[in-house]
Formats: structure tokens, sequence, C-alpha cells
């Protein structure tokens, strides 16, 4: 289990990989100030929906949020689809058949669901409240097709304005995080300066061992716990990925009004290139070449600090 204890550490967390469900499997997870949130890329509803409730069928404690990937349905067969004490939300792509993200919420729970139009990849979120704090969970499906590079400079742009401090990023980004490449050694870079971490660093997807479903977030709220899981169902080729959150101690949500900084990275590192530090060479002890260093660089962070407004409501 990782715990979030005045601050972030992630580098004890573990993964939980599980064969299937069972009753024992969420059970430190209470109804009260917690959730749990699945996400199944499901090739197709049409073929892989009755094996997905037969499988949630077998544990006591449901998830809150079950969101689905590659649907593979069109607008008009939405209202199909029903699990008895979840509201249904999907966001079909009429467009491109094999796609669409949608999602299945407890229906005692009060959320907002938005599209957010991308144009390489399929994509929801979701807005809610346990206990006392706001949290976000964006879903993903990003069409294989596209290239890379214009998903990261779409998602860059997106999450500029994404004021939330505990965001959770799910769904299948046909990314393969277990590559050595250069490539995704940027990609977790970029994420890192969203103060974004990925959880889930397993296979996820069984014919080529590769980590496309990812699990991503930040979380600011303290004393929180929470368990990435990675189940092998054998529903389609991807497993089901997730993650279960527990509020230990919850506090008041920051005010909307409220802005949240992000430091561009690229410039701080250009600022930090062109410094002479002639301040703390020309120091005359260490302490004092410290302040002059802590001095010169607390300038530049705050100089390369960005001030994320909250975004507006409209899409």
């Amino acid at each position: 289990m990782f715990v979030l204890n005045n601050g972030p550490d992630y580098n004890s967390f573990t993964v939980n990989t599980c064969t299937d469900f069972c009753d024992t499997t969420f059970s430190a997870y209470s109804e009260k100030n917690s959730f749990i949130v699945l996400h199944q890329n499901i090739r197709s509803l049409r073929q892989n929906f009755d094996a997905l409730v037969c499988q949630l069928s077998s544990i006591h404690r449901w998830p809150d949020f079950i969101f689905v990937t590659e649907i593979w349905i069109y607008s008009s067969e939405i209202n199909s689809y029903s699990i008895p004490g979840y509201n249904f939300f999907a966001f079909p792509n009429d467009k491109y058949s094999a796609g669409g993200v949608g999602v299945f919420i407890k229906s005692n729970l009060s959320c907002r669901t938005l599209s957010c139009n991308l144009a390489s990849a399929d994509t929801m979120e979701v807005n809610f409240v346990i206990g006392r704090v706001a949290f976000t969970i964006v879903c993903f499906y990003r069409l294989h097709s596209g290239p890379v590079h214009m998903f990261l400079t779409e998602l860059d742009n997106f999450l500029q304005y994404k004021n939330a401090n505990n965001l959770l990023l799910v769904g299948d980004f046909n990314i393969d995080m277990l590559e050595d490449s250069d490539a995704i050694d940027s990609y977790i870079s970029f994420l890192s300066k969203y103060g974004l971490y990925s959880f889930l660093n397993t296979p996820t997807r069984k014919p080529s061992g590769s980590c496309l479903d990812h699990v991503i977030g930040r979380f600011t709220t303290p004393q929180s716990t929470f368990d990435c899981f990675n189940f092998d169902l054998d529903l389609t080729d991807h497993y089901m990925t997730g993650l279960a959150v527990q509020i230990l101690n919850d506090r008041p949500m920051q005010s909307a009004s409220q802005s949240r900084p992000f430091i561009d990275f690229d410039k701080l590192n250009d600022c930090l290139l062109l410094e002479t530090w002639d301040e703390v060479f020309a120091a005359l002890d260490a302490s004092e070449g410290y302040s002059a260093f802590s001095s010169i660089l607390k300038r530049h962070i705050d100089s390369c600090a960005l001030d994320i407004l909250p975004r507006s409501n409209k899409i």
C-alpha cells in the first residue's frame, strides 16, 4: 500500500496484481471517504459487456467508477448498456467506429462529466467530491494510428489549464511505458512537469507484454492511502487497471479562485545555463555562498512559475 503523508513520496508504492476479483480485493476500502476507479479496454461493449458484468458480480465492494475504452458503439446505442446501481455516460466516436470512451458511475455519486475535444484521442472528464476533497479523473483512448507527438502537444495544452490538485489520468494511451527509449524518458519528464507520476509500470497487454494502459496521477490530500491494481480478467487482450483511494484525513476544498503554480522546467533550465553565479563565487564563506545560491535559484524558479488558473466549464 502506498501512503501519502504531508506531501507525496512516490518511491515506495506497490502494484497489486491479481488474476481475478474476490471479496478481499477492495476490502480495505470502506464506502465512506474512499473510491475505486477501474479501467478496461473493452474492445466492443457489444461483445464483452456481459462478461464484464459477470466478473463484477463476484465481488462485494463494487468500484465507484468503471471506465471503458474502445467501446465500439454509436451514440444511438448508449441506452442499451446498463448496470443496476450505476449511471452510464459515454462519448462514442461516430467517425471512428473502433474508438469511444465511457464510464459507469455509481448512482449515489454526484458527478459532472465532460467530453474533452482532442483530435488525437477520445477523452472524457469526471469531476466529483469525496468527503470535502475534490477529484478529477480524465480517461483517454489515444488513437494508435496518430503520431504520439501530436497527442503530447494536445495533452500539454490540456494540462496547462487543469487546476485540479487531485488529478487522475487513466485509459489506453497506446504508449509503452516499458519501452527503453529517449521518447519514454521524455514522456515521463513531461508528466513530471505537471506533478504527475505513473503508478503502473507492469505489462497491461498480454500479446506484446507492453504497458499501454496507464494510471497516472497527482494527489495533494494529506494522509491518504491508495493501491494500484492490474487484473488479468481475460476479457480482452488488455488487463483491467485501476486505483483505490482512501482519504484518512480530508480537508476543505481549495477555493476555485486560487491558482496552482507549476514550473516551466525547460525555461528554468535555460535560465540556469545562462546564470553566471558571480554572487556565489564572490562569497567569503560557505554560509554566504549558500545564501547567494539559494537566493538566485529561488529568483529563477519564481520567474519560471506558471500560475495555472481554473479552467472554464466550457469545452
